[in-house]
């Protein structure tokens, strides 16, 4: 089917269902997964683009250091211009 999610838990999903259904311009469609539950997403509210950014490198960080490896970790981000600000923290932590 055309919605079958073959990569993401359910619990992913959901929450990326929930998220996406605020929109009310957009064509109403839910993804349906097709993996376990798995663990719950981590939700966090920061004041701004760069607090967010550099509260999720920090996680990331913890993930990586407790042997999460990379490949298992996933970045949900509100909107594509929040992109570059991430890309900036990410690079400064990566030198440092």
């Amino acid at each position: 089917m055309m919605m079958d999610n073959y990569r993401s838990t359910e619990s992913v999903l959901n929450t990326a269902n929930s998220l996406i259904s605020k929109n009310v311009n957009r064509m109403k469609k839910d993804l349906l997964p097709t993996l376990h539950v798995g663990e719950r997403p981590i939700w966090h509210h920061a004041g701004n683009a760069r607090d967010e950014a550099e509260w999720v490198a920090k996680k990331v960080l913890e993930l990586e250091g407790s042997g999460v490896p990379p490949s298992d970790i996933t970045i949900l981000y509100r909107s594509h211009f929040v992109t570059r600000t991430f890309e900036e923290v990410f690079l400064k932590k990566e030198k440092s």
